[in-house]
């Protein structure tokens, strides 16, 4: 299963204000405590087994489970994460983060997994039919995915055009823009961001963080802004702080101050022994 793949599609962003349940699962994946978010989504279906939310909750936890084990232990796994996002679509088909969940399982799972791009286009078609913004969203992750530039960038531009004004929508079109390398369209959506929420913490950070993505503009204002947001009470949803820290020591480190960012890799790496990407900065800068 190609876990990375698995990760960034099964796991969306998603509003500030949840169910209980809900948000104890999402603040135990932000921290990187997958166990205890695998328990606590299993608990939440075994309380509430008609609950949608609590079963794309348990399929979000045991995806993110699958990414840090063996291959042959993900696989083990794959049918639980499959009939998870199947259950919760079943109670609520407007659920999209169990939508979005299922198609991203289709086209990470090889097909013996029962994956495939045939089945993850038959549920964009279902997305269509709940949500057209969503559908649009989903047509052009896969239209990327298959090598259809045009096609997905006519997506992306229609997805924004039918729901201009839904923030989680758009943060949602941001985020698959940049995960697909579309940065053009990444930006354009950043910007209309920043007109409809600019103090919404999931907004914060992808300003933030994008002289970051493009190595590119203003690396002291990104370096501020990461300090605002880690010290602020609100977080982005999804951003764990170990994250939020690694961030700010690339933007310490681009901004010339390699002692202050080693300072930040090292907090994160203490939030987050297994987080790879900042052991990788910490051992490339020689600490």
């Amino acid at each position: 299963m190609r876990r990375t793949a698995l990760l960034l599609l099964c796991c969306t962003l998603f509003a500030p204000l949840l169910p209980a349940q809900e948000a104890e699962v999402r603040e135990a994946l932000r921290n990187g405590k997958i166990d205890d978010a695998v328990t606590l989504a299993e608990a939440w279906t075994e309380a509430a087994p008609q609950n949608s939310k609590a079963w794309s909750a348990y399929g979000n936890a045991y995806g993110r489970k699958a990414t840090s084990v063996s291959m042959f232990r993900a696989m083990g796994m794959a049918g639980d994460i499959r009939e998870a996002f199947q259950k919760a679509v079943e109670l609520d088909p407007s659920n999209m983060d169990a939508q979005f969940g299922l198609m991203g399982y289709y086209l990470a799972a090889p097909a013996i997994a029962g994956g495939g791009v045939d089945k993850a286009k038959d549920q964009a078609r279902a997305i269509a039919r709940v949500d057209a913004a969503q559908g649009e969203r989903a047509q052009a992750q896969i239209a990327f995915r298959e090598k259809r530039e045009a096609d997905g960038k006519q997506h992306l531009a229609k997805a924004r055009e039918l729901a201009p004004d839904n923030l989680d929508l758009q943060l949602m079109l941001h985020s698959t823009a940049v995960g697909l390398k579309q940065m053009d369209d990444a930006k354009a959506i950043l910007d209309h961001l920043l007109t409809l929420a600019p103090e919404d913490p999931r907004v914060r950070y992808q300003s933030a963080v994008w002289p970051l993505r493009v190595d590119s503009g203003d690396f002291a204002a990104a370096r501020d802004a990461l300090t605002a947001l880690i010290a602020s009470p609100e977080k982005p949803a999804n951003i764990s702080d170990a994250v939020l820290h690694w961030r700010l020591g690339q933007a310490q480190e681009k901004a010339g101050d390699t002692a202050a960012a080693v300072s930040s890799w090292k907090t994160s790496s203490r939030l987050d022994p297994e987080f790879k990407d900042v052991q990788a900065d910490l051992k490339r800068v020689g600490s």
